[in-house]
């Protein structure tokens, strides 16, 4: 180890500390240098704040195209007659289980939710269940033309609900 650092010290030698003068010449060049740099982070930061802005309306913009995830469950309860309640439980029957994949499902097709938080409206079920879920729902409607034709109608029911909630402006 000493021998890397005599190594290190003898092929980088430290500079000497020898005061430097300037002329009046150099301190006006530095002062004239600096003003450009400021000017310059003053522009890049009113460039930033107007793409900040952009981006801010292009997410408001997507967002209100995308249905919040209570409409996709309000339609999925809807349409296999069950409630939010049910499809949130621990149960997995049936009749709760395949609802419950396909809100997953459409959540992750039609909304901007990362699974986390798909889960935690689901009954703080974890990622990976919500994951899963839909996947499942993929494989199954390549085969599955009933399957297929359900998500076709249920998408056009959210697609409804968030066109009337544009038209209104209320959570239809």
């Amino acid at each position: 180890m000493d021998a890397l650092l005599y190594a290190l010290e003898t092929a980088h030698p430290k500079p000497e500390n020898k005061p430097t003068t300037l002329s009046e010449e150099d301190i006006a060049g530095l002062e004239e240098n600096f003003r450009k740099l400021l000017d310059e982070v003053c522009n890049l930061r009113e460039t930033i704040e107007r793409q900040g802005l952009a981006i801010g309306v292009i997410a408001r913009d997507m967002e209100a195209e995308c249905p919040f995830f209570t409409e996709i469950l309000n339609a999925v309860c809807e349409f296999y007659n069950v409630t939010r309640r049910d499809i949130a439980s621990a149960r997995r029957t049936m009749n709760l289980v395949r609802p419950r994949q396909i809100a997953c499902y459409l959540g992750r097709k039609l909304t901007l939710l990362s699974f986390p938080e798909m889960g935690r409206l689901l009954g703080k079920r974890d990622h990976t269940t919500i994951l899963h879920a839909s996947r499942k729902i993929e494989r199954l409607i390549e085969r599955d033309e009933i399957l297929r034709d359900d998500i076709d109608v249920l998408t056009l029911k959210i697609s409804e609900r968030v066109l009337a909630r544009k038209l209104t402006g209320r959570v239809a």
